[in-house]
């Protein structure tokens, strides 16, 4: 989300979209005024979003400042619902060990504090 908003703020800082364009255009009207962008640094760097692939995603507890990288502060959300068991309500991590094992391990996995892409892109500023 980081890097699209970023694209949407350099397009308006250079007069391209408007505030009130936000408010008035579908997501898909934003988007194609991002891909037809006049500035070619915009519209490949949009580009470069879109034809992504794992290996041009970088993760890692370290920035990188030779390509388009940004902190990442994750909520880690999940579900404990309650089930019926013997007529009788309980959380499915206390009468499941497969429940309870998937919970604590989505709870302890490690996320990165950086994530980018490995192509460079700087908002404009004003």
């Amino acid at each position: 989300m980081q890097f699209i908003a970023n694209i949407v703020k350099s397009m308006n800082i250079k007069n391209y979209i408007t505030v009130d364009d936000l408010y008035k255009f579908s997501e898909k009207e934003v988007l194609s005024l991002i891909q037809n962008c006049e500035d070619n640094y915009i519209k490949n760097a949009f580009k470069n979003f879109q034809n992504a692939t794992r290996t041009s995603v970088y993760k890692s507890d370290e920035l990188n400042n030779k390509i388009y990288c940004t902190s990442v502060k994750s909520k880690k959300r999940y579900i404990n619902p309650l089930v019926n068991l013997d007529n009788k309500a309980s959380r499915i991590k206390d009468v499941s060990t497969l429940s309870n094992n998937d919970i604590s391990n989505f709870l302890n996995m490690k996320h990165h504090k950086f994530i980018g892409f490995n192509f460079d892109f700087k908002s404009y500023v004003t």
